[in-house]
């Protein structure tokens, strides 16, 4: 048994030594010709020309699209969620669950739209920037739309969470915590069951997993960048400091919950 552990374990380190190795060729390859094939790239496409305040209305445009769709589907979900709660009889099981998938789903084109946002308003903000500096006309307005957009965005997110989640403690008069508060999380999870933390702790640490292997990903990006597009030390940094807070925050948290202070 001993043995058969041995060799296993001993395949699995072989096994790890060439993906590493792999890996570390393909980022020699990508560091050592990415700019020879970046060069090429640029010889090929020097006569097209791009139309920078063109590209920041289409971005402005489609960072206004994007808003209205998912800030649509979130009302239209957690109107039918209100809706069938109104003719729910408190009692039927299924009903509850048909309710509270609405609301999940409810959630859900917020928080993409959240990180979505993030981009596209530093994407029309830089873009608006440089624009004004040029003083091209438009440029003014169009960067002014994209920050108003940002924020009224922002607000109607956090009110329509607000309305999925009280129409949640409706439901489960058990539950805790206003969104607004600081301590919103805590309480919320402190006042659900054993089971849905559970969800949650299983959720939050496939999430930790997916953010740990995005890192590592983003960090050899961003050394390519640095090497290929003179990006600077600053990606690398953020990269890197995402990855010790999220290391050092688990590692004290873990303590935290093996003595029992949790």
């Amino acid at each position: 048994m001993s043995k058969k552990k041995q060799k296993t374990d001993k395949q699995i380190f072989h096994r790890w030594v060439i993906i590493m190795v792999l890996a570390f060729l393909a980022g020699v390859f990508g560091g050592s010709f990415s700019r020879a094939i970046i060069e090429w790239f640029m010889n090929i496409t020097s006569d097209v020309k791009i139309n920078m305040e063109l590209m920041l209305y289409l971005s402005v445009g489609f960072f206004m699209l994007v808003n209205v769709i998912g800030l649509g589907i979130t009302f239209v979900f957690y109107k039918k969620a209100k809706n069938m709660t109104k003719k729910w009889d408190g009692e039927d099981e299924d009903v509850l669950d048909a309710i509270e998938d609405k609301l999940d789903i409810a959630m859900l084109p917020i928080t993409i739209m959240t990180s979505v946002n993030y981009f596209l308003f530093g994407l029309t903000t830089y873009i608006g920037m440089a624009l004004i500096e040029l003083k091209v006309l438009g440029s003014v307005i169009a960067t002014t739309a994209s920050i108003l957009i940002f924020v009224s965005a922002l607000l109607l997110s956090v009110a329509l969470q607000k309305k999925c989640v009280d129409l949640t403690k409706q439901l489960n008069p058990e539950k805790k915590g206003n969104i607004f508060d600081k301590n919103f999380s805590k309480e919320w999870l402190a006042s659900c069951d054993e089971a849905q933390q559970l969800m949650i702790y299983k959720a939050s640490y496939a999430a930790y997993k997916s953010v740990a292997s995005a890192c590592q990903i983003l960090w050899l990006v961003t050394i390519i960048g640095m090497m290929s597009f003179d990006t600077g030390l600053l990606p690398v940094f953020c990269v890197s400091a995402i990855m010790l807070v999220m290391q050092i925050s688990y590692f004290v948290e873990a303590k935290k919950l093996e003595r029992g202070k949790r």
